[in-house]
């Protein structure tokens, strides 16, 4: 599956699922947006996976492996 994740999808997303809550924090969704595209790369934050799993193909077979963890690594 791929998957594109662009600057107006996200703020539509973003106005559906949170534009009120943004308001009440007066936070401003475009300038938002463009901070987490500056910014998340560098990723300043952990990000924990859960129920993640990854695909293996090999002359032996197919396998799928289940994984959990917390990135990056410290």
């Amino acid at each position: 599956m791929v998957t594109v994740l662009d600057s107006q999808v996200v703020l539509g997303n973003l106005a559906v699922t949170s534009g009120s809550r943004l308001a009440a924090l007066g936070i401003n969704a475009p300038d938002l947006i463009k901070y987490w595209y500056e910014k998340i790369g560098d990723f300043p934050f952990a990000i924990k996976v859960s129920e993640g799993s990854a695909s293996f193909t090999s002359n032996q077979g197919d396998m799928i492996v289940g994984f959990e963890g917390i990135f990056p690594k410290k």
